[in-house]
């Protein structure tokens, strides 16, 4: 005998259920009431498979893209110098372009990826990127191609932030956290194989006149570079949003959808799918309503970051994110300049390790200082920084994919990140060793694996209403802070090599305070 019930409260799980999910209707029968998922529930039952892995792998290459499109360029740059004559105050500002368009469009950014969807804010900025990225091979001038990299990099600025939110909210609590490491495994390895295609493209002689410009070797390198941003458009396109953010949108229906397909494409499709009914256990989620004003809506999404109680994580990882970022990506893009000072200072004293450290080398070497010009211009990479840039992709690889072993760990982590990478620094400036105090240099560069650590806070401590825009303004902070890592690393650590090594080091060891107070490992809260 069927009979209809009206439940006042219903409550999946232990989670609360929103004032629109209280009031709901069913029909069943005596013994058989339909039963309401909260989300996490309903992403594992629909499993673990084949979408997900082609999902990692998919965003693996658009951070790998994203990492060419910023990194890459510092290749770049070195090519192109020959042909534009470039001094070092114009370098600064090209290597400074990548950050600029990204702090430009970081904001736009997270609006898009949560009012329109991850997948669809992927789409556009992959796009984008590869347009402005391909013409760029054809500037005329270097100013030129300033622009254009800013162009690029606005665009590429969001890419990051929706490709940690997709693996965040389409892929099981089991996983996501490893999931995310290995996504910054990607970010790492990019050095090597920019150094490696640089290399072997610059190497070459070749010159075609065509009227504007000369089309020489780093112009293919800027098109090579650009290649996985098509390959990445193309494996996006049989993506599928992400469930969560349709779900929180109102789409109950695609969502479940989705999930149906996930539960399929995973190799469950003998069984069925027990899910009808969804809803999202967090705090702070709520409905984007359609006919909000632009205004209106950038407002709503944006303010209750800087209110309590989101002010403090906001600002804590913030915090977290100048730490991460702005040693890193200031030493990561004049690596390949360093790269190459330490194997002419290998070169000129033989090959021998003689008592010198990082700091001496730089101080007495004046290749950085050169103003180019004809004769002494040079456009190539030599073998020594491709060795040099293969160990260090390879070192910090294997570094990633370790700590994807303890993924659930992230504070531990976080703090043993910290502490080798300013213990490093504080050790580097006191080695009188050429190789010791390179290695040592590469152990402060570590600091750079605590992205994937940050950014998947960013994920977990944030409604989904808010995640994309917190996520995205994380990026512009981050951006902003790599901006001034690479204009006081390119003042100072070529003058101060000393000092500034230390400040760098000290301020990376606060990020150990900051972190301690980040949410205990293994609470079992998402």
């Amino acid at each position: 005998m069927a009979k209809v019930q009206r439940n006042e409260s219903i409550e999946p799980g232990n989670g609360h259920v929103s004032d629109t999910e209280r009031n709901v209707w069913t029909i069943s029968d005596v013994n058989r009431v339909e039963k309401i998922y909260t989300y996490n529930e309903a992403l594992e039952l629909a499993g673990h498979g084949r979408y997900n892995i082609g999902l990692l792998f998919t965003l693996i290459l658009g951070i790998h893209s994203l990492a060419l499109e910023i990194f890459g360029f510092s290749i770049v740059v070195s090519g192109a110098t020959c042909d534009f004559k470039l001094h070092q105050s114009q370098k600064s500002i090209l290597l400074a372009m990548p950050y600029f368009g990204s702090i430009f469009m970081s904001y736009p950014w997270g609006y898009i990826a949560d009012t329109q969807g991850r997948k669809k804010s992927l789409v556009i900025a992959l796009f984008g990127t590869f347009v402005a990225a391909v013409v760029s091979a054809f500037s005329v001038n270097w100013v030129m191609l300033a622009v254009l990299k800013f162009i690029s990099s606005s665009f590429s600025s969001g890419i990051q932030s929706p490709a940690y939110t997709l693996v965040g909210e389409s892929c099981g609590k089991r996983y996501k956290n490893r999931y995310m490491v290995i996504l910054t495994s990607a970010l790492m390895s990019s050095f090597c194989i920019y150094m490696v295609y640089g290399y072997f493209v610059l190497s070459l002689t070749f010159s075609f006149d065509m009227g504007l410009i000369t089309f020489t070797p780093w112009r293919l390198l800027t098109l090579i570079i650009a290649s996985p941003l098509a390959a990445t458009l193309m494996f996006v396109s049989f993506l599928h949003e992400s469930p969560k953010y349709l779900l929180n949108a109102g789409y109950h229906d695609k969502a479940l959808s989705i999930l149906k397909k996930i539960h399929k494409t995973n190799g469950r499709c003998n069984d069925e799918y027990p899910v009808k009914k969804i809803v999202i256990n967090e705090t702070g989620a709520t409905l984007r309503k359609a006919n909000e004003s632009l205004l209106k809506s950038l407002k709503d999404q944006t303010v209750p970051l800087f209110k309590p109680p989101m002010l403090y994580r906001t600002l804590q990882l913030f915090y977290l994110t100048v730490v991460v970022y702005s040693p890193s990506n200031g030493l990561m893009s004049w690596l390949p300049f360093l790269a190459q000072l330490f194997s002419k200072d290998l070169a000129y004293s033989g090959g021998s390790n003689e008592t010198q450290g990082l700091c001496s080398m730089i101080d007495t070497s004046q290749s950085v200082q050169t103003v180019v010009g004809g004769e002494s211009c040079q456009s190539s990479v030599n073998i020594e920084s491709v060795w040099i840039g293969l160990i260090q992709g390879v070192f910090f690889t294997t570094a990633c994919l370790g700590m994807s072993i303890f993924a659930n760990r992230k504070r531990m982590l976080l703090i043993v990140i910290f502490i080798i990478s300013g213990g490093s620094g504080l050790i580097c400036v006191n080695v009188t060793d050429k190789i010791s105090s390179i290695i040592f240099f590469f152990g402060m560069i570590l600091d750079c694996l605590g992205i994937a650590i940050v950014f998947s806070y960013f994920v977990d401590l944030y409604p989904t209403s808010y995640r994309g825009m917190a996520s995205c303004l994380g990026v512009m902070v981050a951006r902003a802070a790599a901006v001034a890592g690479v204009s006081l690393i390119g003042e100072y650590m070529f003058s101060q090599c000393t000092v500034s090594i230390y400040v760098w080091s000290i301020f990376i060891l606060s990020g150990i305070v900051a972190s301690i107070y980040l949410p205990p490992d293994k609470t079992g809260k998402e």
